[in-house]
């Protein structure tokens, strides 16, 4: 009988096991998915300032470039959307509204015109947005394994 008990013991020890390292490896996945997306962000925000803090005047194919991959970016950044709510729970429809915010921030005002001139107060309010943004992300990452 003990025989028995020991063995049914090491059988549930090794499905309580085996589950465990299936969830913690989901977590680490999620967890590497938020840590992509901050580095998204960044190349985002590095694009966009890139763009804002140039002259439209004077070199015009350099701020096509320079807009074509701020668009390029935030395109390839909104394949992140697909498992965002999933991902972020609770925080999703803030993740929403500050996406939003970048897009609106990045390629709003004078964006591809020939009006476009260095705006100083676009450049802070992308800075401030990204930030938040990755701090949003980061909150999520530390919770993905509990941590507060």
């Amino acid at each position: 009988m003990e025989f028995a008990i020991a063995i049914v013991a090491g059988l549930v020890g090794a499905i309580l096991a085996y589950l465990a390292q299936i969830y913690f490896s989901l977590q680490s996945e999620n967890t590497l998915t938020l840590s992509d997306h901050i580095i998204e962000i960044s190349t985002i925000e590095a694009y966009a300032l890139d763009y804002w803090a140039t002259d439209n005047g004077k070199e015009i194919k350099n701020d096509e470039i320079l807009a074509s991959k701020l668009e390029g970016a935030m395109s390839a950044s909104s394949c992140f959307h697909e498992e965002a709510k999933r991902i972020l729970g609770f925080r999703y429809s803030d993740y929403v509204e500050l996406d939003q915010e970048i897009y609106e921030a990045t390629t709003g005002g004078s964006f591809r015109t020939s009006e476009k001139s260095i705006e100083y107060q676009r450049i802070i309010e992308i800075m401030t947005l990204c930030n938040r943004m990755r701090s949003l992300l980061r909150k999520s990452r530390r919770e993905q394994y509990w941590a507060r």
